[in-house]
């Protein structure tokens, strides 16, 4: 039987862990200081206001274009607008203002991937894990190096992510994914049960499991991961590879 190949990779979002707050300058008004309007900026996006905390992060730098607080949640907005070269932008200025602020270069080194430049990626990355261990940093170059087939690199990354982590589905998927590649079928069931313990009803690791039991010849148990992950998921076309799985295991062997 042809090896069967990981559909979905999970991925770790990114969150307003990087903006922190600073202090007030003295002898300000609130609407002349930076750090009043960032504060404002945060409380928008926290209620879903993505527009209005870009109008306020914009003035709070205009206030002061130093402002590091206010130059991350701008990348953290663009992010979640999807424009990476804007985030990107106001990464690269967070480095600028603090070289050390390995939250500041893993997140750059993940909008590196998106924009398609791996080398700059990789070079952010390893700089913020020699930090101070960045789990994202560790997480990101496990699914860079997985990318690159490198996968004795990938799992390296992706082991010292669960050092940090702990019990994190979407490092236990992922690691899930690079003893598939390595052949390892049945370690690789045993951390897509461990991503399931954590988040039961996820449908794409139900399949990278079901996937794991097909390579090990498991057909019993990859029919039923494939079963009850079926009603779950929403996309036709994963339906439907899901579905071809279900129909050559239901094929007699010729």
């Amino acid at each position: 039987m042809k090896t069967a190949t990981i559909l979905v990779l999970a991925a770790i979002s990114l969150s307003l862990a990087g903006c922190v707050s600073g202090p007030r300058k003295p002898g300000l008004n609130d609407e002349k200081n930076p750090q009043h309007q960032y504060e404002k900026a945060v409380l928008a996006l926290r209620y879903g206001l993505p527009d209005e905390a870009l109008k306020y992060v914009e003035l709070a730098l205009s206030l002061d274009a130093g402002h590091y607080p206010s130059a991350f949640l701008l990348a953290v907005i663009q992010i979640q607008k999807k424009n990476f070269s804007q985030a990107a932008a106001a990464l690269e200025k967070c480095v600028e203002l603090q070289p050390e602020s390995a939250e500041a270069r893993s997140t750059l080194g993940a909008v590196y991937v998106e924009l398609g430049q791996p080398e700059k990626a990789e070079a952010e990355l390893l700089k913020s894990f020699s930090l101070d261990g960045n789990p994202r940093a560790s997480f990101n170059l496990a699914k860079l190096y997985l990318q690159r087939k490198e996968f004795d690199r990938a799992l390296e990354y992706i082991d010292k992510t669960t050092q940090k982590t702990g019990r994190e589905a979407a490092a236990y998927n992922l690691k899930g994914i690079v003893l598939n590649e390595l052949k390892r079928y049945p370690e690789a069931a045993l951390n897509y049960q461990a991503a399931l313990a954590v988040t039961p009803n996820d449908p794409n690791i139900m399949i990278n499991l079901g996937i794991a039991y097909l390579n090990s010849g498991e057909k019993a148990k990859a029919r039923q991961s494939f079963e009850e992950a079926l009603p779950l998921i929403k996309d036709p076309a994963l339906q439907e590879k899901v579905n071809g799985y279900l129909k050559l295991i239901k094929e007699p062997s010729p």
